[in-house]
């Protein structure tokens, strides 16, 4: 698994400098083995923030990666990573970047706003009790 958060960590590093050349993500990756019925299903969130640091410390807003630019990238890379470890032959990369559902997703529409939360009946229970805390904080000065 710790393979995996490197991968998505490369991932977004790329995509942030991109956009922001020098630029370099903040970012939190959790690893969760389990899924909703407790069975196994190793995955990863991810909780960025919402920009990056340029060399200077100083904190740039971005736009979101697109998805599906997140998806396919961390599909291919984590297929790549399983063949050059002779987990998974080439043949079957072909063959399962041919599959119309890949089983890889990335959502990236929830924010720490508030007002940009979804407005289900099970967000507004649950968001009363959580404290409204900044994603972001300028970097404090090295010294």
């Amino acid at each position: 698994m710790g393979e995996l958060c490197r991968i998505a960590e490369r991932l977004l590093s790329r995509a942030y400098a991109e956009a922001l050349p020098g630029g370099r993500p903040a970012l939190i990756v959790f690893v969760q083995t389990f899924g909703d019925s407790v069975n196994f299903n190793p995955h990863l969130h991810v909780l960025p923030a919402n920009g990056a640091f340029l060399p200077s410390d100083r904190f740039v807003a971005l736009p979101r990666v697109p998805e599906r630019l997140l998806a396919e990238g961390f599909r291919r890379a984590v297929l790549d990573f399983l063949v050059e470890n002779e987990a998974l032959s080439e043949d079957f990369r072909g063959r399962m970047l041919a599959w119309r559902y890949s089983g890889f997703s990335a959502h990236n529409e929830v924010s720490g706003n508030p007002a940009l939360q979804p407005r289900s009946p099970w967000h507004r229970r649950t968001n009363r009790w959580r404290p409204n805390l900044p994603l972001v904080q300028e970097p404090r000065g090295r010294g």
